[in-house]
């Protein structure tokens, strides 16, 4: 059965998640990896129900499904286990983006698989893995991303009274001072949504 093959390959990966990782991950990770493999024997015959017919858009919705997924698993500190366990040692040490490693990999398994199954079948799930990858990250870095504003200006003062009372945002004062003319100004930094950057301007 493929969900104990997937168990069964792990058993590596779970070893150096205890080297790397430490004992509390793993035990989540062997977790997780046991429910896993569980569900994809159960669950096998959902094999035979097509709800979409083109691949294309079969790829699509599993590369969106599978971001979502991943990312709120991530974004707990879940895994379930494969090169999940890979990407979590790799950011852990290099601050990589988890979707980002495992995409990597998944590059390199595609290649061997266009080989094997075809450059069709290849290049779908490429397409689903890259679409997959960077919702994962989506999802675990949050949809609110910030912008920082620097503003260099001899109306310091105004400006930063205008951005506290219409935008709402706070505002922090650096020092600065021209490196031509050696005069000193305020430097205005703000931290705002996106949303906020076209009325700050």
């Amino acid at each position: 059965p493929i969900g104990l093959q997937v168990f069964l390959i792990n058993i590596p990966l779970l070893m150096a998640s205890y080297k790397w990782m430490g004992r509390a991950y793993t035990m989540n990770v062997l977790f997780c990896a046991a429910i896993f493999s569980t569900f994809v024997d159960m669950l096998r015959f959902l094999g035979q129900y097509n709800a979409v017919t083109d691949p294309l858009i079969a790829a699509i919705y599993g590369g969106i499904f599978t971001g979502i997924g991943y990312g709120l698993m991530f974004k707990v500190d879940g895994s379930s286990a494969g090169l999940d366990i890979v990407a979590a040692i790799v950011k852990k040490y290099y601050s990589f983006d988890m979707g980002s490693v495992i995409f990597a990999v998944n590059c390199v398994i595609m290649s061997v698989a266009a080989i094997l199954f075809g450059p069709q079948i290849a290049m779908l799930t490429l397409i689903s893995m890259f679409i997959g990858a960077n919702i994962t990250d989506k999802v675990v870095a949050g949809f609110n991303n910030k912008k920082s504003v620097i503003i260099v200006s001899m109306h310091g003062e105004l400006i930063a009274e205008a951005i506290l009372s219409e935008i709402g945002r706070g505002v922090t004062f650096l020092k600065g001072e021209g490196a031509f003319t050696h005069q000193d100004k305020n430097v205005i930094f703000v931290v705002a949504n996106l949303t906020q950057l076209a009325k700050i301007k």
